[in-house]
């Protein structure tokens, strides 16, 4: 009877054993994955603050590259600005007539199409021809007393050769029996006789 009394506690006792045996293997298991866990959130952590610092790098990088284009861009306009300046100053000084040189025959400053504000168009050529509204004309050098010279222009055919004489008006320059032009700019003004003419009858360079 002893026997069996102490076999069952022998026994009793083991299955206890095997029992805690069980139970905390079960806990270490549990316990494993939260390490990991914690693991790879401490990973993600660290790994973020590196992309903030990148895209911290990137945003400060593209910022100058903006500056720097437009700053160009300023510069560019500047330049563009600079270039039409000069070319009108340049443009304005070499259309301006030179009254001496025509009327010694060098038509460089004359040569071209001239418009009048009432629709006329006269076209002067370096040889001396003309057109008015594309009717052949032909430009003369005149004097009346043998001095004083002037610039005329005629039919080029024809019996009835009537022609007018060709006044030239240098920028800024006023027609002396009364002016009402636009006096920055070279004009032309066929007359036949001294006379205010009206805005419309005046030639400006095309």
């Amino acid at each position: 009877m002893k026997k069996i009394t102490l076999l069952s506690i022998v026994t009793l006792a083991s299955l206890t054993l095997v029992a805690c045996s069980s139970e905390k293997n079960q806990k270490f298991n549990t316990s494993v994955p939260k390490k990991e866990e914690i693991s790879k959130k401490s990973e993600k952590e660290s790994q973020k603050p590196a992309q903030d610092v990148k895209q911290q790098s990137k945003s400060s990088s593209e910022t100058p590259q903006e500056s720097s284009t437009d700053i160009q861009q300023v510069e560019q306009q500047s330049e563009t600005s600079s270039e039409t300046s000069q070319e009108t100053s340049t443009d304005t000084q070499q259309l301006d007539l030179d009254e001496e040189a025509i009327l010694n025959g060098d038509f460089t400053t004359l040569v071209g199409t001239w418009k009048a504000g009432n629709g006329n168009i006269l076209v002067i050529n370096s040889d001396k021809s003309a057109s008015i509204n594309e009717e052949p004309y032909a430009i003369t050098i005149d004097s009346a007393d043998g001095t004083q010279k002037y610039l005329s222009i005629r039919k080029a055919s024809g019996v009835a050769r009537s022609g007018a004489a060709i006044e030239m008006l240098k920028i800024g320059e006023l027609n002396k029996y009364g002016d009402q032009s636009d006096t920055s700019k070279p004009r032309l003004l066929l007359v036949q006789g001294g006379f205010n003419s009206p805005a419309a009858d005046y030639f400006y360079r095309n």
